[in-house]
């Protein structure tokens, strides 16, 4: 969808014509609205194929001019048991997804056990917290970046990250990797608009920040392991190898692996990050 700007509805259209059970309206879980409104129970049991159901009716008003785009419409949201949503969901959609994240106890990390392999010993998001940081993305994919960043980054995403960065007991350690992560995702739209634009700077010196507080207080409690991978991680998304700030992230992940490879139990983990670290590179 990132890749297609011109041609979301066709790419749409074939994701529901191919796996129509994953993008159907689940009838067997909670109701997705209650006296008209959007429940964030029904809503964390379906977040991505209630996005698209959405999107889908969005794009539908916009692009119903030919015979063509109203039958593969038709045809999608005869499949999927879809209605026609109004587009002021698409608020609806972001204030619920963000509330979710900041409050649901299935949002969290998971720790694999001690004798996982090097690839299994990262902590992973739950698959709830998957789903929703995956239909944010495809919200903001298909938004365009204008309203990513003015909306969801500036809106949402940046005031809790502010917030937890003044006050760490603020978030959920889970809500926070969440955020990190998805910032770096969404961010990667806006470094092909503009690689010098301000929000990414801002978030590049955010999760600059939080890898220097790991490695000069190596007992930091708010900034955990996970949120520590998950700035790294997002900023190999926000750094690619010609951006004018990538020998000041490069030298901050060195400095950052070379503290994990002090400890056995983290010095796995520093292996996932040779590539930048040898090559002096940040590209994922």
């Amino acid at each position: 969808l990132k890749s297609s700007a011109s041609s979301h509805l066709p790419t749409m259209v074939a994701l529901v014509s191919v796996w129509p059970h994953a993008f159907a309206r689940n009838t067997s879980g909670p109701p997705l609205f209650d006296k008209g409104s959007l429940s964030a129970k029904g809503l964390e049991y379906q977040p991505l194929s209630f996005t698209v159901e959405v999107i889908m009716s969005v794009l539908a008003r916009k692009n119903q001019e030919t015979d063509v785009n109203k039958g593969a419409i038709s045809n999608a949201r005869i499949l999927c048991k879809w209605e026609m949503i109004p587009d002021t969901y698409i608020n609806q959609l972001l204030h619920s997804f963000i509330e979710i994240l900041k409050l649901s106890p299935y949002i969290k990390i998971e720790i694999p056990p001690s004798n996982s392999t090097s690839a299994g010993l990262r902590p992973r998001p739950s698959k709830h917290a998957y789903a929703i940081v995956m239909a944010l993305r495809v919200l903001g994919a298909c938004q365009g970046w204008a309203w990513t960043n003015d909306t969801l980054i500036r809106r949402y995403l940046w005031p809790l990250l502010q917030q937890w960065n003044k006050q760490p007991g603020s978030l959920r350690e889970a809500a926070v990797v969440c955020i990190i992560r998805l910032l770096g995702f969404i961010g990667q739209r806006g470094l092909s608009h503009d690689p010098n634009s301000l929000s990414i700077q801002q978030l590049q010196k955010v999760f600059l920040v939080i890898l220097q507080k790991s490695t000069s207080n190596h007992t930091s409690k708010e900034v955990t392991l996970p949120i520590q991978l998950a700035a790294a991680d997002a900023l190999c998304d926000l750094c690619p190898s010609s951006h004018p700030n990538r020998m000041n992230i490069t030298n901050t992940l060195i400095k950052w692996t070379t503290v994990l490879y002090q400890s056995s139990e983290t010095a796995p983990l520093a292996l996932d990050y040779n590539h930048i670290t040898q090559n002096n590179r940040c590209t994922r």
